[in-house]
């Protein structure tokens, strides 16, 4: 992102939902990006592959590309994202929701980013 697109979003972002599976929304690199000039105090990544989806889903990449980038580390399920009015850590969190309808087996977690 230019300095223009960071100063329009401004600097105090809580929650920043980013497409990470590549295709036609942009990949894990740059979503990765993204993310270290923001500086959100959550990363919820969204658009990226799972078992059950349609084809047209299919030429996206597992998220896993994207928590590996981030370096991602403590991985527990998280069926909902609940947030506090309490003061967190200055280290960002990426949440990974469960998906829900078609994709609902599949196998995803939260993480704590170094």
């Amino acid at each position: 992102m230019d300095e223009g697109q960071l100063d329009a979003i401004g600097s105090k972002i809580d929650v920043l939902c980013v497409p990470v599976g590549g295709g036609s929304h942009i990949g894990s690199a740059q979503a990765t990006e993204i993310v270290n000039q923001i500086e959100p105090k959550l990363v919820v990544p969204i658009s990226y592959k799972l078992p059950g989806l349609t084809l047209l889903a299919q030429d996206l990449e597992p998220v896993d590309k994207f928590a590996k980038e981030m370096g991602a580390t403590d991985l527990t399920p998280q069926p909902k994202l609940q947030l506090s009015l309490s003061p967190s850590s200055e280290e960002t969190k990426l949440v990974i929701l469960e998906p829900r309808g078609a994709a609902a087996g599949a196998a995803v977690a939260g993480a704590a980013v170094e």
